[in-house]
């Protein structure tokens, strides 16, 4: 009896010690392909609308009823502004770290507004608050301040397609959107 239960415990304990491995170590690793593939095919500090195709390879749950543009930022060089500009439907805008974590989101009634900026620095990584968004609502002038702990990390923007009449009306509101090193001559820190 005591050699069942001890079996069966260690099965328990293993497949406890799986299960935490899983979610430790897998995220970050998705996470870098997820980062190769947008480097490979997009580049860096560029935002781009994706086609239906590439939603499904970058995002995984491409959905034909959303667009989705991303953004590898790379802080290597300084901070990234981000310029996004809303279309009148249902949008989002999220920013991870390169290991997955979200640092920021915010969605088209958050905003308030039709077109804002943010832009992303490095944090400084001595401090307590390291990797959380500098600023929990949106400053004057829609542009506002992230942080983030690590030097790389995707930007996606979504927006909803009511009807496939709308698709391409969408796209061109959401090709206005940019993402541009700040210490480039093109970014400047006010809205697009």
């Amino acid at each position: 009896m005591s050699g069942k239960m001890f079996w069966g415990l260690a099965v328990i304990l293993l497949a406890v010690a799986v299960h935490i491995s899983f979610i430790l170590f897998v995220p970050p690793i998705e996470m870098e392909k997820k980062l190769q593939v947008v480097d490979d095919k997009i580049g860096r500090n560029a935002l781009t609308v994706l086609e239906r195709s590439d939603a499904r390879t970058i995002i995984v749950q491409g959905d034909d009823t959303l667009i989705h543009a991303v953004c590898l930022y790379d802080l290597s060089d300084g901070a990234v502004k981000v310029s996004a500009a809303i279309p009148d439907t249902y949008w989002s805008m999220n920013i991870y770290t390169s290991r997955g974590n979200s640092i920021y989101t915010v969605n088209d009634k958050q905003a308030e507004a039709k077109e804002f900026s943010i832009v992303i620095e490095q944090a400084d990584t001595s401090g307590e608050a390291a990797g959380e968004p500098a600023a929990t609502q949106v400053p004057p002038r829609n542009a506002f301040k992230v942080q983030s702990a690590e030097p790389q990390g995707l930007v996606v923007m979504r927006a909803l397609v009511p009807h496939q009449n709308a698709r391409s009306r969408i796209k061109d509101v959401m090709r206005a959107s940019n993402c541009i090193p700040l210490a480039s001559r093109n970014a400047r820190l006010e809205s697009p």
